[in-house]
């Protein structure tokens, strides 16, 4: 017997105004339609009551404080509630059913994030132009092609990525039941997804595999310093760290679900532009 997967909890935001050539006794018989409604869904486990928003309020920024939440954006906010879902589309529809939105009312479904703010991740209040402290070059323009890892268990994966080999996480969305729906992660210049696994999807693990065709090659500054940090997390060193007859030094491991590594001060394509200095 499973156990089935816990639903994830959305914001839905209730916006605008009722349409004015609509008589009040519409309007009111929709608001006694979505009292029913929600308190079905809420019986139901689908959803969790919120608050209406009083009509007073302050805006404070860094340099002022004024009255009135929406002098500024002309925003109409007027309530808050929860629904319970399985994904944001499943949510979307079940927001899609509420009665109001026949009035003129819209509502605004946002997943809620459980991880804590980081300035080095992407997020809502990340500035338009990505411009974020420390953030690689690559991270604000992307490369065309990334590698995309599948894991059984992917915030485990993360978490050890980024302790044993030195990747950061930039952007994660998770998923109900412990998943990682997506998320990136850097290290100097590149770019690496990673995700749960989707058999639907022909998306698993190498530790359900005989093995692995392919390995990814990552360029650091300093091999020697790479390895050293790699085996005291615990990676499971393939190809001892080395000098090849071409210059390059690095080294291959494997990590806890069996994606192989190689980590070394070569660089593909770095040679392209003068070929004849490489090349006899």
């Amino acid at each position: 017997m499973t156990s089935k997967t816990p639903p994830s909890e959305y914001l839905v935001i209730s916006r605008g105004q009722w349409d004015k050539d609509l008589p009040a006794q519409t309007i009111q018989a929709a608001i006694d339609r979505f009292y029913v409604w929600h308190g079905r869904l809420v019986e139901e486990g689908r959803a969790r009551s919120g608050q209406r928003l009083a009509r007073e309020g302050r805006l404070v920024s860094r340099d002022r404080v004024i009255d009135g939440p929406f002098a500024e954006a002309k925003e109409v906010v007027g309530g808050y509630w929860f629904i319970l879902a399985a994904s944001l589309a499943e949510a979307t529809e079940l927001a899609r059913e509420n009665p109001c939105l026949a009035c003129g009312l819209s509502f605004e479904v946002r997943p809620i994030e459980p991880a804590r703010a980081s300035a080095f991740i992407a997020a809502t209040e990340t500035p338009s132009d990505d411009e974020t402290r420390d953030v690689p070059r690559s991270f604000r323009s992307p490369a065309d092609i990334c590698a995309s890892l599948t894991y059984d268990d992917a915030p485990a994966a993360i978490d050890w990525l980024c302790r044993a080999f030195g990747f950061v996480k930039r952007f994660v969305v998770p998923g109900p039941g412990n998943r990682i729906e997506h998320s990136e992660l850097s290290l100097g210049t590149g770019v690496i997804m990673i995700g749960s696994s989707k058999p639907d999807d022909h998306r698993f693990s190498p530790k359900a595999l005989a093995g692995v065709s392919q390995a990814l090659s990552v360029f650091v500054e300093d091999p020697d310093a790479h390895f050293k940090a790699a085996m005291a997390a615990g990676a499971r060193v393939v190809r001892e760290l080395r000098t090849e007859e071409y210059g390059a030094r690095g080294y291959m491991a494997l990590d806890p679900e069996g994606h192989l590594w190689y980590f070394g001060n070569y660089r593909p394509g770095g040679y392209w532009e003068a070929p004849s200095a490489h090349h006899s």
